[in-house]
């Protein structure tokens, strides 16, 4: 007799078998199955999933093409690192649009390295800049303007971080945020600090936020970052749980999407069959090592779903289920052998 969790499997087998080029991935749900069913009372029947998680995880769980909260960067006035000591050298970039990443560096005994990286997605959502300076060095004054837009109106919530590693008698950096590019400055200091600044919401338009940035040395080392973030606003909790034995493939973060989260696969392992596993509990199960490093399957399998490398895979958890504790975990086969990554706990309330 199967239970509720071989019959939501075997439903997800089904629809895979659909392709002939789905085979691996079958081989590996019906070993993981297996181990599984060999280890637990998961083979024993039980009482099927409260409708509305089982809803939850089952119809509201989709791969689809998410909400995006995109950044971009412009340099509003020129941009510069020197070395202000012999011999002196000078780096410049001209006022325009700025590439998600980039840099300007001056190596050598006196250096300056001026960086910025944007990050743009369904789940994440920074622009950060850092400059690093050692010996007679110096950046900026830098006058950036940093845009939020999302495809489609979404409430964020807004934060600034500024770290700081300086040298003692190192003169204090500039740092100035100017959220809305409105002229009243937010934060206008040098000092290293983390704050949030209440919410915003995103439409097709964007929000600009000025950064103005500068740092220099005189003889000692300085490490200045400053990192602006849109946080998806939907309470849910994530909580990494646990390494499974093939750690850094997989990722879950509260997602602009809806009022959910997103499962991110990573590479490695690379073009190999898995499954995302969820669980409305946990179930531990030991499965056999994988190159010496023990594998834990955490999640009881309710539902798997394939979970491909590089993929994302939306999870829905409306009002309706919630609260909820849902447990989940990137699982599959490669070289023969049952892997899992890491391990995860989303609490939605």
């Amino acid at each position: 007799m199967l239970g509720a969790a071989q019959v939501a499997v075997a439903g997800v087998i089904a629809h895979v078998g659909r392709n002939d080029g789905a085979a691996p991935l079958r081989t590996a749900v019906t070993r993981l199955l297996g181990y599984v069913a060999t280890t637990t009372e998961l083979s024993m029947p039980r009482p099927n999933l409260p409708p509305l998680a089982a809803l939850a995880l089952l119809a509201l769980t989709v791969t689809v093409n998410a909400q995006e909260v995109f950044v971009t960067m412009r340099a509003a006035t020129q941009l510069s690192v020197a070395t202000t000591a012999t011999p002196i050298s000078t780096q410049q970039l001209p006022p325009g649009p700025l590439t998600p990443t980039g840099q300007l560096s001056i190596p050598g005994t006196n250096s300056a390295r001026s960086a910025w990286l944007n990050v743009s997605g369904s789940a994440a959502a920074k622009a950060v800049w850092s400059h690093q300076l050692h010996g007679s060095a110096q950046a900026g004054q830098h006058d950036v303007v940093v845009e939020f837009t999302a495809t489609a109106p979404v409430t964020i919530g807004f934060a600034i971080e500024h770290l700081l590693a300086a040298d003692v008698g190192t003169t204090v950096p500039l740092v100035a945020v100017d959220i809305g590019d409105d002229g009243s400055y937010e934060i206008y200091q040098g000092s290293a600090f983390a704050q949030n600044f209440g919410n915003y919401t995103l439409t097709t338009q964007p929000l600009p936020v000025r950064i103005r940035f500068a740092g220099s040395t005189a003889g000692g080392s300085m490490q200045s970052q400053i990192t602006l973030r849109a946080l998806p606003q939907n309470n849910v909790l994530v909580l990494p749980y646990g390494t499974g034995c093939l750690g850094g493939t997989m990722d879950v973060q509260p997602s602009f999407q809806g009022t959910g989260v997103v499962a991110l696969a990573y590479s490695p392992p690379i073009n190999v069959p898995s499954v995302l596993v969820l669980g409305l509990a946990p179930q531990p199960v030991v499965l056999p090592p994988l190159w010496g490093f023990p594998c834990l399957l955490l999640p009881r399998p309710d539902v798997l779903l394939p979970f491909f490398t590089v993929s994302e895979i939306q999870l829905a958890l409306p009002a309706a289920v919630r609260p909820i504790d849902v447990w989940m975990q990137r699982a599959g086969l490669m070289n023969g052998q049952v892997f899992t990554a890491e391990s995860f706990v989303v609490r939605a309330f």
